[in-house]
């Protein structure tokens, strides 16, 4: 117990546990400690939340409306992204319409989403389907092209030029794909 008692002043002044009894036990002792360090660590996490997440609430997103001209079905865009860049281009677009969507870069981190508007859920997805779209939309509405680089790329601050384009034609229509089995000869499927 003297051990207790000759610590207590550099334990207090140190720690900040509070006064340590000559009576206490090395187990409530350490106890105390443990919990101290335990709640400076979670105090400390709490005051660097702000500070890790700012980065992220900064990026913004920035959102044109794409018109086509008079006339025309389709629109070409060339723009330029760096770093944590993301541009959402808006189109309306009714479902049952065909959109085929390019996305040129010399960046090979630079890819697209396509989306519904307010809608998180994408329909093809760049980074896993490649940097082309051809497809029917299934509603009506606003639609989003989100052109972004991946995470790596854009913590890295790497730029990318490109070139998107986009075109809707009317409703789309299926082909009857060809029975190849049967060749020229015909006769049954073996």
């Amino acid at each position: 117990m003297q051990k207790a008692a000759y610590l207590a002043p550099v334990l207090t002044e140190r720690t900040g546990i509070g006064a340590v009894e000559p009576t206490m036990g090395i187990q409530v002792l350490l106890a105390r400690i443990f919990t101290a360090r335990i709640t400076a660590t979670i105090l400390l996490m709490a005051l660097l939340q702000p500070v890790v997440s700012a980065p992220a609430a900064a990026q913004g997103i920035r959102t044109e409306r794409v018109s086509f001209a008079p006339g025309t079905s389709g629109s070409v865009i060339q723009t330029r992204l760096v770093g944590q860049d993301i541009i959402d281009y808006v189109l309306n677009a009714r479902g049952g319409q065909r959109m085929v969507i390019d996305l040129a870069t010399d960046n090979p981190s630079a890819y697209f989403n396509l989306m519904p508007s307010g809608d998180p859920k994408a329909i093809h997805i760049g980074s896993t389907e490649g940097n082309h779209f051809d497809g029917t939309l299934p509603a009506s509405g606003d639609w989003v092209i989100r052109v972004y680089l991946i995470r790596a790329a854009a913590r890295r601050d790497e730029t990318a030029n490109l070139t998107l384009s986009i075109h809707i034609g009317g409703a789309s229509h299926s082909v009857p794909a060809t029975d190849f089995a049967d060749g020229d000869a015909g006769g049954p499927d073996y």
